[in-house]
């Protein structure tokens, strides 16, 4: 082969090694992407998650203190009077 004719079969060669990894990179940007949005979704609904048994937590501590509250009334009232 003529020297100009190994030079352009070499630069074939790079351009079909370039486009290869270039679509390699850009299947692998779409995929951490994908997976990137994906995990957002799932922390956004942790997030809600997170909020709504915090919510509960507190709901269910002022219930138990009322509860608490009124045992000690009527632990006060079924005292008897010489107490």
């Amino acid at each position: 082969m003529a020297p100009l004719a190994r030079s352009k079969y070499k630069a074939q060669i790079l351009n079909k090694i370039y486009e290869q990894r270039l679509q390699d990179l850009e299947e692998k940007i779409a995929f951490q992407e994908d997976t990137i949005q994906k995990m957002d979704s799932e922390l956004v609904y942790q997030q809600k998650k997170i909020k709504s048994l915090e919510k509960s937590i507190f709901h269910m501590r002022e219930t138990f203190k009322k509860i608490e509250d009124n045992m000690n009334l009527v632990d006060e009232v079924q005292l008897p009077p010489h107490y």
